[in-house]
């Protein structure tokens, strides 16, 4: 098995508006030993601007962002080339699966290669975040979890690893939280190997859902609640996504459910207490066997007989099932095209296109870019020949981009993205957090937005 362990810094925190400016990698076996590292670093897209917060956190100024040896679109291309090298293997970041994971699929998504790289060609996922948050569940005596500055347990990676005796030297920087990531990995296994197996056990959709499928009665960790850990049956299956499971929590009668109509069952869905959760089979659940721990608020065979009775009840499951169904009924699509990722797959003409586009000259681009049958990848393809070879646009389609980029930049605190108007802001808020170790980095900072 190869794993890639890798980590990004980014301009922002909106993985549709913003962009990854650094992306560091460490190829290991079985053992964690190293085989190959890597650690690009790129310029700004030209309608990007970085927020001061991220800057003052990694120490990053304009100056060094400017100076960086690749543009965006190289950067995005090395990724996926590096991705494809190593493939198959187990991609392995901090809380990757929640934000690091979803910048990668824009970029890819953005830049035109295939979004779901990470999870596709045998490829697939885990999380030393939720790693960690496993172990500290199911084996508290194998991690120290240190305590922030609100008197609450924190899972930051800088106060994690330094709580259990791993240096991180350069924090923020993505090739100094890469190797950190992977040494609390090998801490974690070597701890807690049997948490490590169960969380390994679960790293794709496919392979979660296999576990569900096999064991009707599991212990389900979820830290959002209070309640961390139940035990748990699976109710029904999302019919609009396959990797959505509603779960019930077993500690409960189910017979205060089981006659509910529509709009009780969607209610239950967010009440507190909440009986039925929801478990992702493609976000890395952590899902044990029932026989691993026995303190959940029920015994073995009460819950058999409850999940007995949820099975056999004739229009229950049917119910939660109506009320997942109807969820995101409401929601309307983004006139953005940055967040239509989700808006449907390539066709197969689009997805050889875009290899040719990527093949083809700067010169011949504009012409490709217009054979596109999706809007999304036209307007994409000129954006990229927009920052990598603007001369190569017809004049009026170069002046309109222009236009564009100068409104992306000038627009109101309420926009989407990061503009000129917001970033002032933010040095303002960063003012209190000025010493003499930063303080030359925000005058830079300020230098730039100041003046725009």
């Amino acid at each position: 098995m190869t794993f890639i362990f890798y980590d990004t810094e980014t301009t922002g925190l909106s993985p549709a508006f913003d962009q990854i400016t650094q992306f560091a990698a460490i190829v290991t076996d079985d053992d964690f030993n190293i085989r190959e590292e890597l650690n690009l670093r790129c310029r700004l897209q030209p309608h990007m601007l970085a927020s001061p917060g991220a800057m003052f956190v990694t120490g990053v100024g304009p100056s060094a962002i400017s100076a960086a040896p690749m543009s965006c679109y190289e950067m995005v291309k090395a990724i996926r080339a590096f991705i494809r090298k190593w493939s198959p293997a187990v991609l392995i970041g901090f809380n990757s699966i929640s934000y690091d994971e979803n910048m990668l699929r824009q970029a890819f998504y953005q830049h035109l290669h295939p979004v779901y790289l990470t999870n596709t060609g045998g490829n697939s996922r885990m999380d030393v975040l939720i790693l960690a948050h496993a172990v500290a569940a199911h084996r508290p005596d194998a991690i120290a979890v240190p305590t922030g500055e609100n008197g609450r347990p924190t899972f930051r990676l800088g106060q994690l690893v330094a709580a259990n005796g791993i240096v991180l030297e350069n924090a923020h920087d993505a090739l100094a939280d890469t190797r950190a990531t992977l040494a609390l990995a090998k801490f974690l296994k070597d701890r807690a190997p049997e948490v490590w197996e169960d969380v390994f056990a679960c790293r794709s959709k496919a392979l979660a859902t296999q576990r569900l499928s096999k064991e009707d009665i599991v212990l389900f960790t979820d830290k959002m609640f209070s309640k961390a850990t139940i035990a748990a049956g699976v109710i029904c299956t999302s019919p609009d996504n396959p990797a959505l499971h509603a779960m019930f929590d077993l500690s409960y009668d189910p017979a205060l459910y089981l006659d509910v109509d529509l709009a009780r069952a969607q209610q239950l869905l967010k009440s507190n207490p909440r009986p039925i959760r929801l478990l992702k089979a493609n976000n890395l659940p952590i899902v044990r066997s029932m026989q691993s721990q026995a303190n959940v608020g029920v015994d073995i065979d009460t819950a058999r007989d409850r999940l007995a009775r949820i099975k056999g009840h004739p229009s229950f499951s049917a119910v939660i099932e109506e009320a997942l169904a109807g969820q995101y009924a409401d929601q309307e699509p983004s006139e953005h095209i940055e967040q239509q990722i989700y808006g449907g797959f390539p066709s197969n003409a689009d997805a050889s296109l875009m290899e040719k586009f990527h093949a083809a000259p700067w010169a011949d681009r504009h012409g490709l870019a217009q054979k596109f049958e999706d809007d999304r990848y036209r307007e994409f393809a000129e954006r990229l020949i927009y920052a990598e070879a603007p001369d190569c646009l017809p004049p009026e389609r170069k002046a309109a981009f222009d236009t564009w980029k100068a409104a992306r930049h000038s627009g109101d605190v309420d926009a989407l993205w990061m503009t000129a108007s917001k970033a002032r802001m933010e040095l303002e808020k960063l003012k209190s957090r000025v010493d003499e170790s930063n303080s030359a980095l925000y005058a830079e900072i300020s230098a730039i937005y100041l003046e725009a």
